[in-house]
């Protein structure tokens, strides 16, 4: 059975806002708590593979900067071996590990496996009333370099709009 879209039309500037049914809206919050559950999961998995090279991290903004030293790693590994196996997967732990991160010290946002217009599996996270993109942020820093470094990033989209810098 096809549900009925419904729509109601925004008096400020005439533009139709659409309206999801209790059914899709059911959906969609079952997909938050399981966004929620893989965001734990893959954060304490993050966790682990920092270990494995040395390094704890610990939730505070400053461990964002050892995620880039990490993320570096991954990258020469994948410069000297031309093998990209696992690095997407290990990029979205990193993704959730720093959106933990955004979530323990500034403030809470929503997960989104898909972005309406950026498309299927970009994983953005809504925060502060912007869409922005850890993964995309890690998985350039793992395969195209020291010019995508994340902490650089973490520090102009999110520190700069929290004026913590």
């Amino acid at each position: 059975m096809k549900l009925q879209e419904r729509t109601i039309e925004n008096y400020n500037d005439g533009n139709k806002i659409r309206l999801s049914s209790q059914k899709e809206r059911k959906k969609e919050m079952e997909g938050d708590q399981e966004l929620d559950d893989l965001k734990e999961r893959l954060s304490r998995l993050a966790e682990q593979v920092a270990l494995n090279f040395g390094k704890k991290l610990d939730y505070s903004i400053n461990s964002v900067h050892e995620v880039e030293k990490l993320l570096g790693q991954l990258h020469k590994h994948y410069k000297k071996t031309c093998d990209d196996e696992g690095l997407n997967g290990l990029a979205l732990e990193f993704a959730a590990y720093i959106i933990k991160t955004i979530e323990k010290n500034l403030s809470k946002g929503q997960w989104k496996r898909d972005h309406p217009v950026f498309g299927k599996d970009t994983f953005a996270y809504t925060w502060d009333g912007k869409d922005i993109f850890p993964y995309s942020w890690c998985q350039k820093r793992i395969f195209d370099g020291p010019s995508d470094n994340v902490w650089t990033k973490f520090q102009a989209i999110v520190m700069k709009k929290t004026k913590h810098i």
